[in-house]
C-alpha cells in the first residue's frame, strides 16, 4: 500500500518491466524491501523485506529480461546471504542451487550468491530465455571472485564452468556453450549444456587476446576473438564456428 512505503526513507531502485512497477526501498535502521504493483497503479504490495543492503555498481535484485516474472533476489537468511529466485513475480522465492560433484552440500547441491550488476547486460547475462550466465561472490571475503557459472533452466540450478576469467555465451540457442579464457589462451567449449567441456590452445607464446564477441544467430552463430602478435605488432582476428555440428 501506499501508506506503508510512506515510512521508508530511501528509494535505492524502481524498475518497470513486464507491466509491472518494482520499487526497492529501506527506512532508517536499513531494513531493505522490494513492492511491486501489478497494475502500475500507486497500489504496491510487499513481496520482501529480507533483501541485502547494496550500492551501485551492485543491486540485491535483477529481473530477467527475456521472461515475466522471474527475479533474482539477494535475501539474507540469518547470518547469511543467499541468491534466491522467483518464478512467479515475486510471490514465492526460493534458494537457487550449485551443483557440486564432491558431494559436500545437501543432495550434492549448494547455495550461492551471485554478483548482481545494477546495469545488466543482456548478451552476456541473460543469453536466452532459459540460459543465464553469472559470477559469484566469496562467503569469506564478500567480493566478487573470478569463478563464472551457467543455468539452462532461468536461474534455479547452476554449473560452474571449468575455467575463471572468461564470461561463458550459448551459441546455437544454447546447443554450445563455449568461452575464450585470456589467461590460458584457451577455447572452451561443451555440447551437452555443461556436462562434458573441451578445451584447446589457440594462440602461441607472442600472442594474447584482447577482447572477444559472439556475433550471429542460430546454425550462424559464430564467436570472433581479438588478438595481438606481440613480436610482429600485429592484430589477428580469429572467428570460431562449428559447422560440422550443423551438417
Amino acid at each position: 500500500m501506499i501508506k506503508e512505503l510512506l515510512i521508508y526513507k530511501i528509494v535505492h531502485n524502481f524498475v518497470d518491466i513486464h507491466g509491472h512497477f518494482y520499487i526497492e526501498v529501506s527506512n532508517i535502521k536499513g531494513v531493505n524491501c522490494l513492492f511491486v504493483s501489478h497494475d502500475r497503479s500507486e497500489n504496491f504490495v510487499r513481496l520482501t523485506c529480507d533483501l541485502e543492503s547494496k550500492t551501485p555498481p551492485d543491486t540485491s535484485v535483477a529481473f530477467h529480461p527475456l521472461v515475466p516474472g522471474i527475479i533474482y533476489a539477494n535475501l539474507k537468511k540469518g547470518k547469511r546471504t543467499y541468491t534466491h529466485i522467483s518464478m512467479n513475480y515475486g510471490k514465492n522465492f526460493s534458494a537457487m542451487k550449485l551443483e557440486k560433484k564432491n558431494g559436500l552440500c545437501d543432495g550434492g547441491y549448494c547455495n550461492i550468491k551471485l554478483n548482481l550488476p545494477s546495469v545488466i547486460q543482456r548478451n552476456l547475462y541473460f543469453q536466452s530465455k532459459w540460459i543465464s550466465a553469472f559470477d559469484i561472490v566469496d562467503y569469506s571475503t564478500g567480493k566478487v571472485i573470478e569463478r563464472y557459472l551457467i543455468s539452462f533452466d532461468g536461474g534455479q540450478n547452476w554449473k560452474l564452468v571449468p575455467f575463471s576469467y572468461f564470461h561463458v555465451q550459448a551459441l546455437n540457442q544454447g546447443g554450445i556453450v563455449f568461452g575464450f579464457d585470456p589467461k590460458t589462451k584457451k577455447i572452451v567449449y561443451s555440447f551437452d549444456e555443461g556436462k562434458t567441456y573441451y578445451h584447446k590452445t589457440i594462440y602461441g607464446s607472442n600472442e594474447f587476446g584482447l577482447t572477444s564477441t559472439h556475433t550471429g544467430k542460430f546454425e550462424n552463430s559464430r564467436y570472433i576473438i581479438l588478438a595481438r602478435d606481440k613480436l610482429n605488432n600485429d592484430l589477428l582476428i580469429t572467428r570460431i564456428d562449428f559447422p560440422h555440428i550443423f551438417s
